[in-house]
């Protein structure tokens, strides 16, 4: 690769407007402590979760869009009403689904209620069931999975 292609790389990124919302997820990725094979594990899984929740989300949405409008033909005033309300509802269960996990790094101070909350409940409540004298560091999954794959690795 010569000067000449570096340079034109070099020029197009500062041409590129970067996203100030993925400069703050590089930060928080970068501060992030837990980088371990649980945590992969676990954010691999709940993506998952979120995936199905999305697709079902959206299977679902179709059909109501069509009735929405047809509702809307039924009103001459305000043919709109009930499609707006579907799309408010559509980017409500957008921040609760966090498909991409965009609510985690809010940079608001109030931070809404996710999906991730209800898996990380479930989690808790197996786990303390699991082991009911378990310490609170250890309720995570993570925690399980990153003590294993340590376990695992051969002393040298």
């Amino acid at each position: 690769m010569g000067r000449r292609d570096k340079k034109r790389r070099s020029a197009r990124r500062s041409l590129v407007q970067t996203d100030p919302f993925e400069e703050h997820l590089l930060q928080i990725s970068r501060k992030k402590k837990d980088h371990g094979y649980g945590s992969l594990v676990r954010r691999t899984v709940f993506f998952q979760f979120r995936l199905a929740a999305d697709g079902l989300r959206d299977l679902l949405l179709s059909p109501i869009c069509v009735i929405a409008a047809l509702l809307g033909l039924l009103r001459p005033d305000n043919p709109s009403w009930a499609l707006d309300r579907l799309m408010k509802f559509g980017r409500s269960s957008d921040r609760w689904i966090n498909l991409f996990e965009q609510e985690d790094h809010c940079m608001s101070q109030e931070k809404n209620p996710t999906i991730d909350d209800l898996f990380n409940h479930v989690e808790r409540e197996v786990k303390t069931r699991m082991d009911p004298h378990a310490s609170p560091e250890d309720i995570r999954w993570a925690s399980q999975f990153s003590a294993a794959a340590r376990n695992k690795r051969p002393n040298i």
